[in-house]
């Protein structure tokens, strides 16, 4: 049986006027990160595989994954459907990812402001709900809190405020 790890994914950053919806070109690297590592030691990892120029954003899944059932669904969907044997990689990918190939139950709270009074607020209304707080980051545009899971409507009262039931955490970002 495989250990469950976490998915580390980097993203190249583009200017807006290339794609105005997102920012973010398709390019991607996704790295499995063995337990144990540091958060250091993942993001020189990651940028090893970054050769292109522009600037990069590194994220981790928030939950680890678990391998040997993803591996089972995938062998699953390749007999299913032998047409997409050509996009083994891309499917193991999607299928790795989903969220039925959550090892864990942690919650990612996305904090879309710098307000260090928002901010504030929202980890008073964890801490009183004695809510385990795993990692804390700031982003580009805010923070990202992880934590046990929760009833999100307990923080609808913030308007840059969203709880994620399995997203990317924010690692670093970098230019090439």
């Amino acid at each position: 049986m495989t250990e469950p790890n976490y998915v580390v994914i980097a993203l190249k950053r583009v200017s807006k006027s290339k794609d105005e919806n997102t920012g973010m070109e398709k390019e991607s690297r996704r790295l499995i990160v063995k337990n144990g590592l540091t958060v250091d030691e993942v993001v020189a990892r990651a940028k090893t595989m970054c050769d292109s120029k522009g600037v990069w954003r590194i994220y981790r899944s928030v939950n680890k994954r678990n391998f040997d059932k993803a591996f089972k669904k995938l062998q699953v969907e390749m007999i299913m459907n032998p047409e997409f044997a050509d996009h083994v990689d891309s499917k193991w990918k999607s299928i790795l990812m989903g969220s039925d190939c959550k090892a864990e139950r942690k919650f990612l709270v996305d904090i879309d402001t710098k307000d260090f009074n928002v901010h504030n607020q929202v980890i008073s209304v964890l801490n009183e709900l004695n809510i385990e707080l795993f990692d804390h980051r700031e982003t580009v545009n805010g923070f990202h809190i992880v934590c046990d899971p929760f009833d999100p409507r307990k923080l609808s009262e913030f308007k840059d405020v969203e709880v994620k039931k399995d997203a990317l955490l924010f690692l670093e970002s970098f230019e090439v």
